[in-house]
This record gives structure tokens, C-alpha cells and sequence, in this order.
């Protein structure tokens, strides 16, 4: 009997050590939490530098485009609900088209691909497009949602749901045989609740892009040239 109680014991000893080893401190979670937020910055800072790398890299016959895209009220984080694979990535973007010719920014089909480019949204971007004689602006395209539901037997048949906020576009931009870089400004669309976009701002904000556009182009040589858009309608 003394023998079984010892052994008892030694057991309930054993499990309280290690259930108390698997307990953590609120200053060991906040540091755990604190490595995983600094890693997360390191690999973000890895990609924001290959990006710039791979930007500085001007091949003959492209050029630079420089601008910024809003949207007012300012789309929360909560508004895109993006939950399939890989598409996390999107939040806070958009998808812009600029390119040297108009497409219709809601087809799908992989030769829109080339047409697009994803920006981060309230943010000045920089991308590089082909040379042409004019710039086309057809729009954007932020993801709202995007969502799986399952069904059928054992819920082998999956269902994605897709929602996109489409931007109108419709401008042109006449550029110059020399340019390497244009500024087309910030494009601020206004929204109501139901997400219709009933105005359409032209912002020259060109100072502010072109220290960006300085800061992160290391050829000093390339100038940014301002290019005021039209419309199909005329001077915007």
C-alpha cells in the first residue's frame, strides 16, 4: 500500500512539473509575440528592398509611373474580408491599369495580366510600364472579399465567393519620346455607403511623389515629368 501511494505521488509530481513547464508568463508571451513582430518586419524589409532592386533595373523601353490612388472614406481593414490562399497579400492594394491602350478592367482572362500592376493603396507608387506614345488609366479593382464555403459529401465541393470594388478610369495621358518618368498625381475617388463611387479627384501632389521618386531611384539623371490627364471628354 505505501509502495502504491509513493508511486501515485511520484506520478502527480511528474504531470504538475510538466503542466507547469508549458505555462508561460505574460512577459514570456509579450517576448515571444515581440520576436515573432520583429521577424515578420525582417522578412517585409527583405521583400521592400528586392522590390527597389528589381525597380532600379530601367530596360530600354520602359519608363516610369508614379502616382497615388484613394479612395474616400478611407477602406478599413475589416472591409476586405480575404480569407482563400494567398490572398491576404491584397489587403490594403489595388489592382491598376495602366498600360498603352484601354481594357476592360472587369474581364478574366490571363492576358489582362499584362495590363495590371498591384499598388498599395493611399501610398505613392512607383511601376514601369512600356513606352508608347500615350499612358492609359482604365481603372482599378480592390478586393473585398474572398471566401470558401464547402458542400456536398463530405464537403468535397467548394464554392469560392469573390467581391471586387471596380474604379472607374477613362484617362489618357500624352507623354514625350525622352520621358523615363511621369507623374500622373493621385486619383481620389469618392465613395457613399453602398460603395458607388460618385466623384473622381485629380490631386497634383507632385513635390511629395517626387522625393519618394528621388529617395528610391538611385539614377539622380531620370527627371519626373508632371502629365496632366484627359478624358475621352477632353482636359480633366
Amino acid at each position: 500500500m505505501k509502495n502504491n501511494k509513493l508511486f501515485l505521488t511520484g506520478i502527480f509530481i511528474a504531470c504538475f512539473t510538466m503542466v507547469a513547464g508549458c505555462q508561460t508568463t505574460p512577459e514570456q508571451r509579450a517576448a515571444k509575440q515581440a520576436a515573432k513582430e520583429k521577424a515578420r518586419a525582417a522578412k517585409l524589409e527583405k521583400k521592400r528592398q528586392a522590390t527597389i532592386k528589381k525597380l532600379n533595373i530601367l530596360k530600354d523601353g520602359e519608363f516610369y509611373v508614379v502616382g497615388r490612388i484613394e479612395v474616400t472614406p478611407k477602406i478599413k481593414e475589416e472591409e476586405q474580408n480575404l480569407k482563400t490562399l494567398g490572398s491576404k497579400r491584397l489587403k490594403g492594394k489595388i489592382h491598376a491599369f495602366f498600360s498603352n491602350q484601354f481594357v476592360d478592367i472587369r474581364e478574366q482572362s490571363f492576358g489582362i495580366i499584362k495590363h495590371v500592376s498591384e499598388v498599395p493603396l493611399y501610398e505613392d507608387f512607383i511601376i514601369k510600364r512600356r513606352k508608347s506614345d500615350k499612358l492609359f488609366y482604365s481603372g482599378g479593382s480592390i478586393w473585398l472579399e474572398s471566401a470558401a464555403s464547402y458542400s456536398g459529401h463530405m464537403n468535397k465541393q467548394t464554392t469560392v465567393h469573390m467581391g471586387k470594388l471596380h474604379l472607374p478610369g477613362d484617362l489618357v495621358y500624352k507623354l514625350k519620346p525622352g520621358d523615363k518618368a511621369v507623374y500622373v498625381g493621385t486619383i481620389r475617388y469618392y465613395r457613399d455607403e453602398y460603395n458607388a463611387i460618385k466623384k473622381v479627384k485629380y490631386i497634383n501632389q507632385y513635390s511629395n511623389a517626387n522625393k519618394v521618386f528621388k529617395k528610391t531611384i538611385k539614377d539622380q539623371t531620370i527627371k519626373l515629368r508632371r502629365v496632366k490627364p484627359k478624358t475621352q471628354k477632353g482636359v480633366w
